[in-house]
């Protein structure tokens, strides 16, 4: 059963389109945009009647894991994970419950009163928990993984948001892993993740299979920003219309040449 002041996703997502209407228009600059975004998230979010209405989901325990779960199956390793857009960090706790292998948690959001949310919630991580627009943040060092959603940000940013989280915030070799979500229930579609991914410059080749799914191999034809492979993966099953999953693997640092050096 879910809480009755719970804010359905069609309801804040509604609110959301008519704040980028007004910006597309030029009503609002970006700071009113992000201001505006993150008083529709406050508003979804804070009054929720538990940890996963305080993350932006409505349904059960089920649904949420089948959902969500497959965060965890991009993690192929140990390591760091942030969570852009962590909310009350609900999902983080599920990663690294989730995750085959070890995981150290980190959330960033840009809402200060969801951050406290999510600080008060979880003390332990406190200080893994970090207030900052992912378009202008600067992280404390670079992470194995990081999950985001390009909704985070205008349209006209979301190239940018992209290629600086590949750039900036992953770490090399690490993936960045991009949701888009939507509600089944509500008849919100799924952010196609997948096709704007690709209008970035990333071409589909064949199906193949990646960590147990069913997905798409994808490799970055423009290199873009001297990016020389890129790896996407995707899967939309009929039980979970609502999630698309891509996962956008950087190179592995090369190693120093001996001749690099010499004079």
């Amino acid at each position: 059963m879910r809480s009755s002041q719970y804010v359905s996703r069609s309801e804040w997502q509604d609110s959301g389109d008519r704040l980028s209407e007004a910006y597309a228009r030029g009503d609002v600059d970006d700071a009113q945009w992000f201001a505006g975004m993150a008083a529709i998230f406050d508003e979804a979010y804070l009054e929720g009647g538990d940890a996963r209405a305080q993350s932006g989901f409505g349904g059960d325990e089920s649904r949420w894991e089948l959902a969500r779960r497959p965060i965890a199956w991009a993690v192929d390793r140990a390591g760091t994970f942030l969570d852009i857009g962590c909310a009350n960090g609900h999902l983080l706790e599920c990663v690294v419950r989730w995750s085959a292998f070890p995981v150290e948690p980190f959330g960033l959001d840009f809402s200060e009163r969801i951050v406290e949310l999510a600080r008060a919630r979880l003390p332990h991580w406190r200080d893994r928990i970090f207030l900052g627009n992912a378009l202008t943040w600067k992280p404390p060092f670079r992470f194995d993984f990081v999950r985001t959603e390009l909704l985070y940000v205008p349209e006209r940013h979301q190239r940018l948001l992209t290629e600086r989280l590949l750039h900036e915030v992953v770490a090399p070799g690490g993936r960045l892993i991009v949701c888009g979500y939507g509600s089944p229930c509500s008849g919100v579609q799924a952010h196609p993740v997948r096709e704007v991914v690709r209008s970035f410059g990333l071409t589909p080749e064949p199906e193949c299979c990646y960590m147990g799914l069913r997905g798409t191999l994808v490799s970055g034809t423009r290199r873009p920003l001297g990016l020389s492979n890129l790896i996407v993966s995707s899967r939309l099953t009929r039980e979970a219309m609502g999630r698309v999953i891509v996962v956008l693997q950087t190179c592995p640092a090369r190693p120093m040449s001996p001749m690099s050096n010499s004079g």
